[in-house]
């Protein structure tokens, strides 16, 4: 196992691919997107979806040469819950519900993610390679949110991913 360069698109692929394994979530459950604050799906009722989403980026001054660029990089994971549950003007069940409140699915993602590095898929087993700078950290969460009209409540948590760049190929 070695640490790798990488493209920005095999780490985003990569991220996609954690949620869904330590969340138990299918392709339809978590996926890509580009524009994560917005509720633009509807999860069938009792069940949520999360998306990722590229975020902002910023290249290393003292770390770029010819074949390799460091950047500290974000990506945006949303967590969309429909739920009508709880009365009007009360969001408990929203907030707290054991399997789709989005306080217990933030603590689930941040559990995921939080603290791992993360590698590359293996040509062969066992010869994953690493390929990020330092481990997986949070750096923010947006308030929880509601659309009434869909009955869709998400929040998005905000992580730092930095890589080193494959550009020679």
């Amino acid at each position: 196992m070695a640490r790798v360069d990488v493209r920005q698109d095999v780490v985003l692929e990569r991220f996609v691919a954690r949620l869904r394994d330590q969340l138990g979530l299918n392709a339809r459950q978590c996926y890509e997107t580009l524009d994560a604050m917005s509720p633009r799906i509807t999860p069938v009722g009792g069940g949520y979806v999360v998306t990722v989403a590229p975020g902002d980026g910023v290249f290393v001054e003292g770390e770029q040469a010819p074949g390799n660029i460091t950047e500290e990089w974000t990506i945006l994971v949303t967590i969309y819950s429909r739920t009508n549950l709880d009365d009007a003007a009360h969001d408990e069940r929203l907030l707290r519900e054991p399997s789709r409140g989005l306080l217990n699915l933030k603590r689930l993602v941040l559990k995921a993610l939080v603290g791992h590095d993360t590698q590359t898929v293996a040509v062969t087993a066992g010869e994953e390679d690493d390929f990020l700078r330092q481990l997986t950290f949070a750096i923010h969460a947006q308030r929880p949110q509601f659309d009434d009209e869909k009955k869709v409540g998400w929040m998005t948590l905000e992580f730092g991913i930095h890589f080193d760049w494959e550009i020679e190929n």
